[in-house]
C-alpha cells in the first residue's frame, strides 16, 4: 500500500470516502497482478517443456506470446 492508502486507511471513514474502498481497489490491482504473473509462469514453464525446444519459432504458444512487425 502507498503512505497516501496508509493514510486513507488511517483516517477510518470520512464524509468523502470510506477505507474499505481504498482496500478494494488494492485487492483488486493485488489480483490483476496475481492473474499476469501466473499467465507469465505458464508461458515460461510451458518454454522449458515445449517440443520445438531449439526451435521456438516453430512453436504456436512462443510465437503467440509476440506481435508479428
Amino acid at each position: 500500500m502507498s503512505i497516501d492508502d496508509i493514510a486513507t486507511v488511517l483516517a477510518g471513514r470520512t464524509q468523502t470516502h470510506d477505507w474499505r474502498d481504498t482496500v478494494v481497489g488494492r485487492v483488486r490491482t493485488i489480483e490483476d497482478q496475481i492473474a499476469k504473473l501466473d499467465s507469465a509462469r505458464t508461458y515460461l514453464n510451458h518454454l522449458l517443456t515445449c517440443r520445438h525446444e531449439n526451435e521456438f519459432e516453430n512453436c504456436p504458444k512462443f510465437r503467440a506470446g509476440f506481435p508479428r512487425p
